[in-house]
């Protein structure tokens, strides 16, 4: 099969009418209804394949009431060799992360550690935020021991006291942290702009299910923009489209 067909709800309301999505497999790429035939209502606002793509949303609004923080999970030195382009990648989130500290908002790295002699050993240097981030003083790392970002760390104390109510998220993997982290902001009532091009899975994609790097970011980009979640919204939008207020 080289095609996933997904029905996602209209504003997250399962009442009203439902659109029907493709993701090519084979591409990666998302057909929105007008060119499957299926319907010629317009796409949601919040559904998106990973960058570059045609079919992404507007802008990203910059909302005078919206406070912002820039979540970047798990970039630390044993883990960017490991990734899609993970230098790459690097390179992206810290040019977000310079926009961010000038606009004010709060740049916070999540750190996985696990065990002492495990290969998450807190103590050892690979378990270090990458370098590549550039990383400032004013910056916060939070320790994190799940792939949930939130899972007894401070994180969402850390947020509160800041009036965070948008989070935007980038980082690794894709499948694993990345995504959980996303649906758990929600859960805490956090909307959250999920960066279609700021996060990876390992280089070598998901070879239980056959999906290359590239499909794997293109399916999580869809499914977390269409689900139907308790709480904030999420949204996926490009790196170079996004716009940060403090």
């Amino acid at each position: 099969m080289t095609r996933i067909v997904y029905k996602a709800a209209i504003d997250g309301d399962p009442a009203k009418a439902r659109r029907i999505w493709v993701l090519d497999l084979a591409s990666g790429t998302v057909t929105p209804p007008a060119e499957t035939g299926t319907s010629t209502t317009s796409p949601p606002a919040s559904t998106t394949a990973p960058s570059p793509t045609p079919n992404h949303p507007p802008r990203c609004p910059r909302l005078p009431d919206m406070k912002a923080a820039l979540l970047i999970v798990d970039l630390q030195d044993m883990l960017v060799p490991l990734v899609w382009r993970g230098e790459e990648l690097a390179a992206r989130i810290a040019a977000l992360a310079r926009r961010a500290r000038a606009a004010g908002v709060p740049v916070i790295a999540l750190r996985q550690i696990g065990a002492p002699g495990t290969d998450f050993d807190p103590a050892s240097p690979a378990t270090r935020v990458s370098a590549l981030l550039g990383l400032e003083p004013v910056d916060v790392v939070v320790d994190k021991t799940a792939t949930d970002s939130f899972y007894r760390t401070g994180l969402a104390g850390l947020l509160v006291d800041r009036g965070v109510d948008t989070v935007v998220l980038t980082g690794l993997a894709t499948d694993y942290c990345v995504d959980a982290t996303a649906r758990s902001a929600q859960s805490h009532g956090l909307d959250v702009v999920l960066v279609g091009d700021g996060h990876a899975p390992s280089a070598d994609g998901d070879p239980t299910t056959g999906l290359t790097a590239e499909q794997v970011i293109a399916r999580h980009n869809l499914l977390l923009s269409t689900a139907i979640h308790p709480g904030g919204r999420l949204r996926v939008v490009p790196s170079a489209e996004v716009e940060f207020t403090g």
